[in-house]
């Protein structure tokens, strides 16, 4: 019940077996203070004005929604007592659930996003904000190693191989070391995530590192994606060059892409 502004007055209202009245304040919205066999209206601390804005804690809301809060105390604490509604999210907002409702879900997540911010899109997480402030989107993480999963070509055999990926929204991030012996003239592995098509996109950037036959090339090969692939091609120079396939091998960059 919104109450338009008006002067003091008095409201009786009938009520089996007995009288319900109170002394109402401009603006103010009244509740029940007591109920049974003696109900009593009573001033509450929320305000609604005749321009529409509601305060809670203040007789004077400056904006639509005005919830003064003193230092060191909450204005709003929301917390999901059920699984209901977006997956037991502490706050969120669409329908949720199977029907695929867009919604935003705070300390709703699980794992690596406990006590973090999660934000959900048809009720998929899509970024994640930690308790440390590091911002990453699924499933990669912060900093992942791909490298178990990484289709890896050009060595007979592998001494150390790191491949992390890091991705927020569609940019991706990689560090990759991959050192062992040679066995063929290329060398390629792949990624979690697929390059963007367009072609401003491609990663194409030079080797920090460039080991071929056991000698530290003085000019670095480079290494590059193709549209829409998730192959990784690393050359021995920076205008293409193929590899010894014997020796030791070793290629070591970073760069990043936009991911399809």
């Amino acid at each position: 019940m919104i109450m338009k502004r008006m002067a003091l007055m008095l409201m009786v209202l009938c009520w089996p077996g007995s009288l319900w009245a109170a002394t109402l304040i401009a603006n103010n919205v009244p509740y029940v203070c007591q109920g049974g066999a003696t109900p009593q209206m009573c001033s509450s601390s929320i305000t609604a004005t005749s321009a529409g804005s509601i305060g809670i804690g203040t007789s004077a809301p400056q904006f639509a929604l005005d919830v003064p809060s003193s230092a060191h105390f909450l204005s709003l604490n929301l917390n999901a007592t059920s699984t209901g509604g977006a997956s037991g999210s502490d706050f969120w907002i669409g329908q949720g659930g199977a029907n695929g409702g867009k919604d935003l879900a705070i300390n709703g997540g699980t794992g690596t996003t406990t006590g973090g911010i999660e934000f959900d899109i048809n009720n998929a997480a899509t970024l994640f904000l930690s308790p440390n402030g590091d911002i990453y989107s699924p499933p990669s993480g912060n900093w992942s190693d791909y490298s178990a999963s990484s289709t890896i070509v050009g060595w007979s055999s592998i001494s150390s191989s790191v491949i992390l990926t890091k991705k927020i929204g569609k940019i991706v991030f990689v560090y990759f070391n991959i050192s062992g012996t040679s066995n063929t003239t290329t060398v390629t592995f792949t990624l979690p995530y697929s390059c963007n098509s367009n072609s401003l996109y491609w990663p194409n950037g030079i080797l920090a590192t460039t080991v071929d036959r056991s000698t530290n090339l003085s000019v670095p090969g480079k290494c590059y994606m193709g549209p829409g692939s998730n192959t990784v091609v690393c050359v021995s120079s920076p205008i293409g060059g193929a590899w010894t396939a014997s020796g030791t091998k070793i290629v070591q960059g970073q760069f990043w892409y936009q991911s399809s």
